[in-house]
């Protein structure tokens, strides 16, 4: 068995539908809710409205959130927010992998903690699995 051990591995991360689907079935689910509730009508749309306006607005946000993440043997791993301007990251030890999703929780060079949700779909089925060993294989998972 021959072992691919290239120099670079990158990863586009693309928009998930099925966390995209997700995010609209709790929006509807809130919306029934309050629509459900025993508050008065005008809170009920107010509530509603505000609730509708958050999910457009982060329906905005959220077709332009891609993200490039590269490991090299030399550099680690790099991340680029947009353009290809890598910043060096950390793997944190909290990075979650499961076979349909990746809770990968990285810190860049001076700056807080952060977390990305990358779905199954996010990447293509070959590089989600590269994705999978290669956090595997670099130390930085826990198997939930």
């Amino acid at each position: 068995m021959v072992q691919n051990l290239s120099l670079s591995q990158n990863f586009e991360i693309k928009p998930s539908h099925q966390h995209e689907k997700l995010f609209d079935l709790l929006h509807l689910l809130a919306i029934l809710a309050c629509s459900l509730s025993s508050l008065i009508p005008g809170y009920k749309v107010a509530l509603v409205c505000l609730i509708i306006m958050l999910r457009l607005i982060a329906n905005r946000r959220w077709h332009h959130n891609s993200f490039q993440l590269r490991f090299t043997h030399f550099s680690g791993w790099e991340m680029a927010f947009g353009h290809n301007d890598y910043r060096k990251v950390k793997i944190l030890d909290t990075t979650v992998v499961t076979p349909f999703v990746i809770f990968l929780h990285f810190q860049a060079q001076n700056q807080p903690a952060s977390a990305l949700l990358v779905m199954k779909d996010s990447l293509s089925k070959d590089d989600f699995r590269r994705l999978i060993v290669r956090l595997k294989l670099s130390g930085h998972e826990q198997n939930r």
